[in-house]
């Protein structure tokens, strides 16, 4: 087992030692109402949603993780009610302290999103109050700065998570050059950090060689128009 392999383990132990030995079987509760978004705040009825949490496997013991589902009622309401079990091995007296999170596949129901609702701190009563499916940008203006040439005979791939398309700008393009991409319409995010309160806008710049992440953290609020501009 490498230095690298050992590490993780390491921390392992010292978390399950150090865990407090009186453990209850306590159930625990995660309520919330689900709506569209902002601008048009009606339930979302009927949805499947999944409470998870990562299960921890080591050599020397094991915690159990959670994957729990259920569908949201007739005014969007929701409500998970989970226990958590001792581990095993040296983890027996502790339970697992991996933060929870709740995710949407619905197929039936929007089926182009793939909500995530996180962190959710473990073995707290939680109530979400009202939180929304996505954040709606009526218009996402995609710009490219070229700071550096693109030669002849090379292209950049211009990337967009949830977009349909991906856009590829061909060289030669010189230093200098802004180039406006395109425009996406009813562009939507579904992954929420619940301690921010914030969506992120993903994009990515990618050639052979070369890869350039965007991270654009944006409020739940819908916006009618933004510009995002990644530099080359």
């Amino acid at each position: 087992m490498t230095f690298r392999n050992i590490l993780p383990v390491f921390f392992f132990l010292l978390a399950s030692f150090g865990c407090r030995k009186d453990i209850s079987d306590k159930a625990t509760t995660i309520s919330g109402r689900l709506v569209e978004s902002s601008s048009n705040a009606i339930p979302v009825i009927g949805y499947k949603l999944t409470l998870v949490q990562n299960r921890i496997l080591t050599p020397f013991g094991s915690h159990e993780g959670i994957e729990q589902t259920i569908t949201t009622d007739a005014e969007g309401r929701f409500s998970f009610s989970y226990s958590l079990k001792r581990g095993t091995g040296v983890a027996a007296n502790s339970t697992n302290p991996n933060p929870l999170y709740i995710i949407g596949n619905d197929t039936m129901l929007f089926k182009s999103l793939y909500p995530e609702f996180n962190p959710i701190s473990v073995s707290m009563d939680t109530n979400l109050n009202t939180i929304y499916l996505y954040k709606k940008i009526d218009q996402l203006v995609r710009k490219v700065r070229f700071d550096l040439p693109l030669p002849a005979g090379e292209s950049l791939d211009v990337i967009t998570p949830g977009a349909t398309q991906t856009r590829t700008l061909s060289g030669p393009i010189a230093a200098g050059t802004l180039i406006v991409v395109d425009t996406l319409i009813n562009y939507k995010l579904s992954r929420l950090d619940l301690g921010s309160k914030k969506y992120t806008i993903l994009s990515v710049l990618k050639k052979p060689g070369y890869q350039k992440d965007l991270n654009i953290q944006v409020d739940v609020i819908d916006e009618k128009i933004r510009e995002i501009l990644m530099v080359y």
